[in-house]
């Protein structure tokens, strides 16, 4: 009951075409139409895929992506009197056109610099062959406004302490931020554990 409105790029149930193979693409408890879309947004990533589908490489179209969502969140904010919680590269235009609002900002992923700086050390970054993340691809203008969405909030949640080290660099304030890490569904039946292994190298692996 706390949920005003949800923006995204694509919501089944909601979104047009409604495609079968994005039926995961939506949430219990979440009613289509508590959601708006920005079929911008979508219709770039669908290009860019089409288009590596036919080993044509395009420019990964995160600003269109950002800023398609960030006008169709500005617009819905104004709507209503809610306050704001709102993810990194699509805040700024409403942190900034409604200042009286509470302002959260959910961090989801380190900025291009501290990406860099933590693989300074690494070959691949040097090779050639790193392909650059998305925050990474952004324009200095987008750049420039994601710093500005740190400023304006008045949390800023991320999901890990390594997102949290980045903030931290960048000069924000530990008491500005709260980890909260992702959760997961409860599984419905009981995990079997296999044996651990008394010996040798224990490897875990985190996706």
């Amino acid at each position: 009951g706390m949920l005003t409105r949800l923006v995204t790029d694509y919501y089944y149930g909601r979104s047009i075409p409604r495609l079968a193979s994005l039926g995961h693409r939506r949430v219990e408890g979440i009613p289509a139409a508590a959601v708006r879309d920005a079929p911008k947004a979508f219709a770039a990533q669908v290009l860019t895929l089409a288009a590596s589908k036919v080993s044509v490489s395009l420019r990964h179209p995160i600003d269109t992506i950002e800023a398609s969502i960030a006008s169709v969140a500005l617009r819905e904010a104004r709507r209503s009197d809610a306050d704001l919680f709102m993810y990194s590269g699509y805040a700024y235009e409403s942190f900034s056109a409604l200042p009286d609002r509470k302002k959260l900002l959910f961090k989801f992923h380190p900025d291009g610099d501290f990406i860099r700086a933590c693989l300074n050390d690494d070959d691949l970054l040097s090779s050639g062959s790193w392909m650059p993340e998305p925050e990474e691809a952004g324009t200095l203008r987008r750049a420039g406004q994601h710093a500005r969405e740190l400023e304006l909030a008045d949390r800023i949640l991320c999901a890990s302490s390594f997102i949290k080290s980045g903030l931290v660099r960048m000069g924000i304030a530990p008491d500005r931020i709260v980890v909260v890490p992702y959760g997961c569904p409860e599984p419905a039946e009981p995990a079997v554990v296999a044996e651990a292994r008394r010996e040798g190298e224990c490897k875990i692996l985190f996706v």
